[in-house]
């Protein structure tokens, strides 16, 4: 319930502070951050500030008033990727990347590009610490990345047609919008970024994509399971309910005035109105004398086409917009289509128990994956890709399905 409350547009983050911790050769993190506020689909920046060496620094300039999203970088964290990944576990990731080591010790984050699996590895205690001085701190992080990854979220904004981005010392090798490899290797001097009317400094980019990433949500990836960040999630969840619970009181106070006054204008004139409209329009009643016969006709055509048995259509819909995966974007759905065109004289006939569900994607494995899951259901008897057409200039791919239903 909470998961489905947190992705709800009443309930979506306004305000957020991307902060960047860059963990240096001694073990301690320097820290840049970026405060952002949204207005519909744009953000306004709304303070800057980068190198700060300490975390009694961080908190003279950063109140703990907005949650964080936090993006590690810096020594102490290793970056692996694997061709084909996904159903490769933790303990197989550490003990390829890191042979003698303890899997128990460290955590694991998954970044999924196509069929690539990028995997970024850091000691638990390190980010266990800094999570911890952060939490004792007053702050509250509701998301943590590691590595420079969410740069691939604001791609499209920085240079939408490169191979190669490259921000502070990250690379992204990127080919057809799949990240194919990415390192801290590169040499480029950090520089400000002018995006519209904002500014953003040489060293926030990292700070940034993180709080644009958490807002707008754009990148597939797992988060990793830390009982601070799930405490935070949900606090800042239950405050946004306090929000919008103490509008809402106030809204229906003034929704029922509101209500009363025009009830109490609206029934002063509606005996009135209504015996000059019987007067004036006699001719309503033939007209609802014809809507009558209407009525009859579509009755006897909701009965035949079997409308009147128990429908499902409300359940459907929500069962394939529930499973629906963010990159497929559905077109058009016809429950019960109709068994094709109509025809003058002729009655209508229907498929019953069929689904037919048109759509576009850029990633093919996400629709394979939404066919295996929905074949999975106890509600479908039979699942069918009816039509797949890839447009080549767009990279998007047209796809048709049709359903059976039980």
């Amino acid at each position: 319930m909470l998961n489905q409350l947190q992705n709800s547009p009443l309930f979506e983050t306004k305000s957020l502070v991307g902060l960047e911790a860059v963990f240096s050769v001694s073990g301690q993190p320097i820290f840049h951050f970026i405060g952002v506020h949204r207005k519909g689909e744009q953000l306004e920046i709304a303070d800057a500030t980068e190198g700060l060496k300490t975390l009694k620094e961080l908190t003279a300039a950063l109140p703990a008033k907005h949650p964080l999203a936090l993006v590690v970088t810096g020594k102490g964290i290793i970056h692996r990727h694997f061709e084909q990944g996904r159903e490769l576990t933790d303990v197989q990731i550490i003990g390829q990347s890191l042979p003698q080591a303890k899997a128990a010790d460290f955590y694991v984050q998954r970044f999924y590009s196509g069929t690539v699996l990028f995997a970024s590895i850091i000691r638990k205690s390190t980010l266990d610490k800094l999570l911890q001085d952060l939490l004792q701190t007053g702050y509250r992080v509701i998301d943590v990345t590691l590595g420079g990854f969410n740069l691939m979220a604001v791609k499209s904004l920085l240079a939408p047609e490169a191979t190669l981005l490259e921000v502070n010392g990250h690379r992204l090798y990127i080919e057809e919008e799949h990240l194919q490899r990415y390192d801290t290797k590169g040499e480029q001097p950090p520089q400000a970024v002018q995006l519209g009317e904002e500014t953003i400094p040489a060293l926030n980019m990292l700070s940034f994509a993180a709080a644009f990433e958490t807002i707008f949500g754009s990148l597939s990836k797992e988060m990793i399971g830390h009982p601070s960040i799930e405490k935070s999630k949900t606090e800042e969840l239950h405050k946004k309910l306090f929000e919008f619970g103490r509008w809402g009181i106030l809204s229906v106070f003034f929704a029922a005035l509101l209500v009363n006054y025009f009830l109490f204008d609206h029934y002063a004139q509606a005996q009135q109105e209504l015996q000059a409209t019987v007067a004036v329009h006699k001719q309503e009643i033939d007209q609802v004398t014809r809507m009558k016969e209407q009525l009859a006709d579509r009755k006897q055509l909701v009965e035949t086409i079997g409308i009147t048995r128990q429908s499902r259509t409300a359940f459907y819909a929500d069962q394939l917009a529930q499973t629906l995966p963010k990159t497929l974007v559905l077109t058009q759905m016809a429950i019960n289509p109709m068994a094709g065109k109509m025809k003058a004289k002729e009655k209508v006939q229907f498929y019953q128990e069929q689904i037919v569900v048109s759509g576009q994607t850029d990633k093919g494995g996400a629709l394979n994956d939404w066919i295996a899951d929905l074949k999975k259901a106890s509600w479908v008897e039979d699942i069918q890709l009816a039509d797949y057409r890839q447009d080549k200039k767009t990279g998007l791919s047209d796809f048709r399905i049709k359903l059976t239903v039980r």
